[in-house]
């Protein structure tokens, strides 16, 4: 099982301290659940090195030189360019051949959107586009901010179906009263 170590992580933030001596060990599918301002999406760009904590690391399975896959909002989309640009695209970056676009389309149920550009896409389906894209990249680590919200009951369901399965760490945040909608393998920490 993947495992995530925070290692005396302190994070501030003008005058308020974030994190103080913070100190975890995570182990492959975790949810960071908390009130607003709490410091779930800082806690995310800490793991993701968008953020330098002042003092601490974060490890993954021991290592600091870990690949991760950050999904804040649906800012990943080029909104010029189809659905189908995106993930072909990632078909040549990984250099898979057409049976992974294939692939990609039925796991995600995406065919509706498949020759769509974000802008003419609803908020949820944007977003659910963007998590179907970040979850095609080779990463060690996937980061999701609040990865539900805006997402309809259907793509909530498909989302915990795939990710689920996933054999990567995932650390997700939601508010704390969603806490109940996360379910095993899912391990919940509160900030």
């Amino acid at each position: 099982m993947p495992t995530i170590t925070l290692d005396d992580i302190a994070y501030r933030y003008e005058k308020r301290d974030i994190f103080e001596h913070l100190n975890a060990q995570w182990g492959d599918k975790t949810v960071v659940v908390g009130a607003n301002g709490a410091g779930k999406t800082t806690l995310l760009k800490i793991i993701a090195r968008e953020l330098v904590a002042q003092s601490g690391y974060v490890r993954f399975e021991g290592r600091t030189d870990y690949r991760a896959m950050t999904l804040f909002d649906d800012k990943i989309l080029f909104d010029h360019l189809t659905i189908a640009s995106h993930f072909e695209w990632l078909c040549c970056a990984y250099q898979k051949d057409a049976s992974w676009l294939d692939r990609k389309r039925s796991t995600f149920a995406i065919d509706d959107y498949w020759n769509r550009c974000p802008h003419a896409l609803s908020a949820g389906q944007r977003r659910w586009c963007a998590t179907a894209l970040a979850l095609s990249v080779q990463a060690d680590i996937f980061l999701f901010d609040e990865p539900l919200c805006t997402l309809d009951d259907e793509h909530k369901k498909l989302w915990f179906s795939i990710v689920d399965d996933l054999n990567v760490a995932v650390v997700a945040t939601d508010q704390c009263h969603h806490r109940d909608r996360w379910h095993a393998p899912w391990h919940c920490v509160s900030i």
